[in-house]
């Protein structure tokens, strides 16, 4: 059994643990080298500079490729919220009225006839969500459109 697999996990650690790794083998490559023959490490870091170098290196990148599709999120997330609140404008009083009850209430979801005018005009912005399946046309769930 080699040590390999066990080194992999490395790569699966959360980017606050790899940016710190990163930032140690920074302090143990940039140290002075006064501070390091203080603290009894400069033969190991002649010695092992090439390998520190890498793993500093690849500590940076793993961390950068687990951070990239938190950034696209909040991202989209940020674009998301901006559309829905520049389409407010355009909302009739009972579409106002009906959001304002379901955030009042603090509550995703709100029942209603399958046919409400104001639910579906609100299903056709993009707002609210209607559920799908069966069920009565006189209490049909809308849900808040998560974006």
């Amino acid at each position: 059994m080699s040590a390999w697999p066990d080194w992999l996990k490395v790569i699966q650690l959360s980017p606050r643990f790899l940016f710190g790794l990163f930032v140690l083998g920074v302090m143990f490559l940039l140290l002075p080298d006064c501070a390091a023959d203080f603290l009894g490490f400069t033969s190991i870091r002649t010695q092992y500079r090439g390998f520190v170098g890498i793993g500093t290196l690849a500590a940076l990148i793993f961390c950068a490729v687990q951070l990239f599709p938190l950034a696209v999120k909040s991202i989209r997330r940020r674009q998301a919220r901006n559309q829905t609140l520049a389409s407010l404008d355009s909302l009739s009083v009972e579409e106002r009225l009906l959001l304002a009850y379901c955030f009042f209430r603090g509550q995703k979801t709100v029942t209603l006839r399958f046919v409400d005018g104001v639910a579906r005009a609100l299903v056709a912005k993009g707002l609210l969500v209607a559920a799908t399946g069966a069920g009565s046309i006189l209490e049909w769930p809308f849900t808040h459109a998560a974006r």
